[in-house]
């Protein structure tokens, strides 16, 4: 008899628990990437699993997650007794394609991933007269090579688009310089080569200097030997 009164007991219990367990809902959330607070959109799909089961929810979230291109790297962990913690590395756009028939623009990050579509951006872009790579997929080793170029461009001379034409990268520089890149290569290489031939034809006592007044000036980088006219 005791020991059927135990067992009942221990029944009781756990339905009891298990009935406590089904009935908790997640009522809040906190999500921080490598910058602070996670950013909107996956702040807006986490949320849609509020009220859910809390049994539930990691999974839910999970599942959300790893559809979301943005999204690295995360890790989810509960804090009792209704609330989850989620910590993510987000990717960043930090380069931008557009097409010029379209005012739109693919944002895409340093592996090169399509993240998102924006009517207009601040970030070094890269035109071209091919259609927009799909969002989720990575942009081919030449057409990341060229957004790398014009980023490193920009930091240095605060241009920040150039126009992909076939199997080069064209940049107007100010002054009408034109420079030509070449779609693969050592990008230190050539933005260094650039650099050193602007700085001589801006020296002085350089007896060569080009007057970039009067010429417009083309620098093509994709020799071994760069070729100015």
């Amino acid at each position: 008899m005791k020991y059927f009164l135990s067992a009942f007991f221990v029944f009781v219990l756990v339905f009891v628990l298990g009935m406590f367990i089904f009935n908790i809902t997640l009522e809040d959330f906190d999500c921080k990437n490598q910058y602070g607070e996670c950013s909107l959109p996956v702040l807006e799909k986490i949320g849609e699993v509020k009220g859910k089961n809390i049994f539930f929810v990691k999974k839910e979230v999970a599942k959300r997650l790893d559809n979301n291109i943005s999204v690295k790297a995360y890790k989810i962990s509960y804090k009792i007794p209704s609330y989850i913690l989620v910590n993510l590395v987000e990717r960043k756009p930090i380069f931008a394609i557009g097409v010029k028939s379209d005012r739109k623009f693919v944002l895409v990050d340093e592996e090169g991933y399509a993240l998102s579509v924006a009517e207009r951006t601040n970030l070094p872009k890269v035109y071209t007269d091919n259609e927009f790579v799909n969002l989720g997929q990575v942009v081919d080793e030449k057409f990341l090579f060229s957004l790398k170029i014009i980023s490193d461009v920009n930091y240095l001379y605060q241009v920040n688009e150039g126009e992909l034409k076939e199997d080069k990268l064209e940049i107007l520089l100010p002054g009408k310089i034109l420079t030509i890149f070449p779609l693969l290569g050592d990008r230190k290489v050539l933005v260094g080569s650039l650099n050193l031939i602007l700085s001589q034809l801006n020296d002085e006592n350089n007896e060569f200097k080009i007057d970039t007044k009067e010429n417009n000036l083309i620098i093509d980088l994709r020799f071994k030997n760069p070729v100015i006219r």
